[in-house]
């Protein structure tokens, strides 16, 4: 893959999933970053560890693209993405809603060591092709979350799109699109499957 520059992530872009926070659809897309040090690329025998003494870690699978160029918004979307890839967005959600209830920022909740899990890329072939993607993640063999791309509140394009203008989007730039219901949290010994069009593309051991 290339070299990672930014990692974009996008919040409550699954109706399903910003209703099982209690949390409203946003009216334009939610974006907020993890730092490159987050990212933790998977196989199909990788190893996490949490220390306890970061509270609750909850999953949220997504899919993930990477640029192979500059973005450019006259263009289909194949001329800038390269990749596509399965995330895992770990998450300290009773930090998260500690930080919500007070108003402040959620960097410290999403932006921990192994947070930005990535598995291998697969060739991103056009939107219409990216659009037809099913992904799932299991946990101990017992299915969690499933969902398409064509279930987002707001497409692939869209999300381009708003970054592009809002914050610039560049080659090697990867942009999480959101998680859709069911997430939750991880325990130890737990083993996370991610499968892309029923393949299994990466495998997660919970250490700790």
């Amino acid at each position: 893959m290339e070299p990672v520059t930014n990692i974009y992530c996008v919040g409550k872009n699954y109706a399903e999933h910003a209703k099982e926070l209690n949390t409203e659809v946003p009216e334009e897309p939610l974006f907020f970053m993890k730092p490159t040090h987050a990212l933790f690329l998977i196989d199909e025998a990788s190893t996490a560890a949490f220390p306890d003494s970061l509270g609750e870690v909850h999953y949220e699978i997504e899919l993930v693209v990477q640029l192979k160029n500059d973005y450019d918004p006259h263009a289909p979307l194949e001329a800038s993405i390269g990749t596509t890839h399965l995330g895992i967005d770990f998450t300290l959600r009773q930090l998260q809603n500690e930080l919500r209830q007070k108003g402040l920022p959620w960097f410290a909740s999403k932006g921990f060591k192994q947070s930005a899990a990535l598995s291998k890329a697969v060739p991103f072939v056009s939107e219409t092709a990216f659009n037809q993607h099913q992904f799932a993640l299991a946990i101990n063999g017992k299915t969690v979350q499933k969902a398409s791309p064509s279930l987002m509140v707001y497409p692939l394009r869209e999300l381009c799109d708003y970054c592009h203008t809002h914050f610039g989007l560049k080659k090697g730039d990867i942009l999480y699109t959101g998680t859709p219901a069911g997430v939750g949290r991880v325990h130890k010994q737990d083993v996370l499957s991610l499968t892309l069009d029923n393949e299994t593309i990466g495998n997660i051991t919970i250490l700790s």
